[in-house]
C-alpha cells in the first residue's frame, strides 16, 4: 500500500515537472509576469521564461521575447536581437512577428533600413487578414516606399484595415475621400471614417473633424 502511495506522488511530481518544462505552458507564465495577471509583474521572470520558450522552439513566445528585446522589458533594450527574434516568428509564419519585422525595415531598428524588405512582410501578413500590416502596406503604397505608388492600392489595403477598426486606417482611409484622390470626394464619408476613428481617442481624427466643421 504505501509503496503505491510512493509512486502515486512519484508520478504527480514528474507530471508537475514535465509541465512546468512545456514551452506553452512557459510562454503562458511568461504573459502572467508580464501582464501581472494573476501574479505580481515581473519582467525580468517574463523575459527568463520567454527565452526558454523561445529556445525550446515555441513560435508564439519568439514574439514574446523579440518584444521585450525592442522595449526593454526584463533585459537591455537590444534591437538587434529584437529583430533576430522577429525574424524567427516570420519564418515561422507568425503574422504579428511578420508585421513587427516589416516595421524594423521600415524603420531601420535593429536591421538596416529597407522599404523593399518591409513590404515583403506587410504584404505576407496582410494577405493573412492582419490590420496593422495591411495599414502598413496601404502607406506604403501611398507613398510609393519599395513600391511604386499606387493611390489604388492603397486605398485597397487602408480600407481592409479600416473595416477590421484600426483607427489609423480609418483616418487615412477618410482622407482619400477628403482629397478625391482615387475615389469620388465625398465628405460624408470622410467625416464617417474620421468619426469613427476620433471615437477610438486617434486625436488626427478628432483634429479633422474640428477643421472641418
Amino acid at each position: 500500500m504505501l509503496r503505491s502511495i510512493s509512486i502515486f506522488f512519484l508520478l504527480q511530481i514528474y507530471c508537475i515537472n514535465v509541465w512546468s518544462q512545456n514551452p506553452a505552458e512557459l510562454n503562458n507564465r511568461g504573459v502572467q509576469y508580464l501582464l501581472g495577471e494573476g501574479v505580481s509583474q515581473n519582467l525580468p521572470e517574463a523575459f527568463r521564461l520567454f527565452e526558454r520558450a523561445a529556445n525550446a522552439g515555441y513560435v508564439l513566445a519568439y514574439n514574446n521575447l523579440a518584444n521585450c528585446y525592442f522595449n526593454g522589458e526584463g533585459c537591455e533594450r537590444d534591437l538587434t536581437k529584437a529583430a533576430y527574434w522577429y525574424r524567427q516568428g516570420a519564418l515561422a509564419g507568425n503574422v504579428t512577428a511578420q508585421c513587427s519585422l516589416g516595421e524594423c525595415y521600415y524603420f531601420g531598428n535593429g536591421v538596416g533600413k529597407d522599404y523593399e524588405q518591409a513590404v515583403y512582410w506587410f504584404e505576407l501578413s496582410a494577405k493573412q487578414n492582419y490590420a496593422k500590416s495591411q495599414f502598413n502596406l496601404g502607406v506604403c503604397y501611398n507613398h510609393g516606399q519599395g513600391v511604386i505608388k499606387d493611390n489604388n492600392r492603397a486605398i485597397y489595403w487602408l480600407e481592409k484595415a479600416a473595416h477590421q477598426g484600426l483607427p489609423q486606417a480609418q483616418y487615412e482611409y477618410g482622407n482619400f475621400f477628403k482629397a478625391g484622390v482615387g475615389v469620388r470626394q465625398d465628405m460624408d464619408k470622410a467625416f464617417y471614417w474620421w468619426e469613427r476613428a476620433a471615437r477610438q481617442g486617434y486625436e488626427k481624427a478628432a483634429q479633422a473633424l474640428l477643421e472641418e466643421e
